[in-house]
Formats: C-alpha cells, structure tokens, sequence
C-alpha cells in the first residue's frame, strides 16, 4: 500500500527474467489476481523491455485476468520479438530462454501474436 493509500505490487521473477518467459508470466497472473483482489477494482498494469511482453502474455493465455485489467502501459517492450536478439543468438546458439525466446522468429512471440494484440475493455 502507498502512503497515499493505493494497492500495489511488483512482480519479482526466477532467475533475473531470463528464465522461460511462459514461467515470468504465471508470477504477472498471480500478480494481476492477487492485486484485482485487494484493490477491488479493475488495476493498470505496466511492463518495460521484457515486463511489457510478460503482461501481454499473461492477458492472451489467461482469459480471467483481462476483467481486472483497466489499463496496460507497455515501455520498450519486444512485441514481435527483438531484432537484437535475432542478431545475438542465431538459430541454434545457446542463450538464456528469455533471451531466445524473444527473437523474432520464437515459437513464444508467434504465439502470442496469433491473436488479438489487445483486448476490449483494457486500454
């Protein structure tokens, strides 16, 4: 709770975030649920880099949460996957999941763009 009286949480995730991504993402859910719960309102969500991705994960395969998300800000984050990373870990070079997961051309960034990029109701 902020001094000013409003709910809140951070999502702190295994490994520094460089685990799998779909892992990352239980902890936005748990997050998003456990917020939606105490604040008893819909909240806002905000990512940056990799947050922002883990969000829009968490919001396409778990359905529920979209009713208790308001709002979602993303910073920075590799949408359709990150040209940097392409670049940094060609196919078959060894990486940390997160980092092979988000190049553009993972199985994780196709799945999670093979449906709606946002969601009625959440801005």
């Amino acid at each position: 709770m902020s001094r000013a009286g409003h709910p809140w949480c951070a999502v702190t995730p295994p490994g520094y975030a460089l685990g799998d991504i779909q892992i990352t993402a239980e902890y936005v859910v748990h997050a998003i649920r456990h917020a939606y719960a105490v604040s008893g309102r819909r909240i806002a969500i905000a990512g940056h880099s990799q947050g922002g991705l883990d969000a829009r994960f968490a919001l396409r395969f778990w359905p529920d949460t979209r009713a208790m998300v308001a709002d979602h800000v993303s910073l920075g984050s590799p949408h359709h996957g990150s040209t940097g990373n392409d670049r940094n870990f060609p196919p078959g070079t060894p990486g940390p999941a997160a980092l092979l997961q988000m190049r553009t051309t993972a199985a994780l960034i196709e799945a999670v763009d093979s449906g709606r990029e946002t969601f009625p109701g959440i801005s």
